[in-house]
């Protein structure tokens, strides 16, 4: 019972729909909100996340599509989207985040335009008038 709140605070970092386990002997992982949001506004001011591209691949061996997956450098390691997303959401920064992501997508799919390209977008974003407003102009731009 002694670890209670710690396991309580890390499944809900974690999100809907998954599961977690605490383990005392883990080292902590945990920020604080005040260095989350440094790391988070800093990433934001240099361009957005560090993009890598994961190939989706049939039954077939044929690359049905490459999603981009979001990786924050910390200083020492870097963070996946899964650690810092909840915090860009508690921040009230997803429309912002989501914004830069898409800004940079275009252009990468101008440099590769026979590639389907994939990027994962906030439900607080897309509820946004302004957002999907800017969303849809993106796609019916291209």
């Amino acid at each position: 019972m002694e670890h209670a709140e710690s396991a309580t605070r890390n499944a809900g970092l974690q999100g809907g729909n998954s599961w977690a386990i605490y383990d005392d002997s883990l080292p902590e992982k945990g920020r604080g909100n005040v260095r989350w949001r440094t790391l988070i506004e800093q990433m934001l001011s240099r361009g957005g996340p560090r993009l890598y591209q994961k190939p989706a691949v049939t039954r077939e061996g044929q690359v049905h599509h490459r999603e981009l997956m979001c990786r924050i450098f910390d200083g020492n390691e870097e963070v996946s989207s899964a650690e810092y997303m909840p915090m860009v959401l508690q921040f009230g920064l997803s429309e912002e985040y989501d914004r830069l992501q898409i800004s940079r997508l275009i252009p990468l799919l101008r440099y590769w335009p026979e590639e389907n390209l994939a990027i994962q977008v906030t439900v607080e974003s897309l509820i946004r008038p302004r957002f999907s407003a800017l969303a849809a102009r993106y796609v019916n731009a291209m």
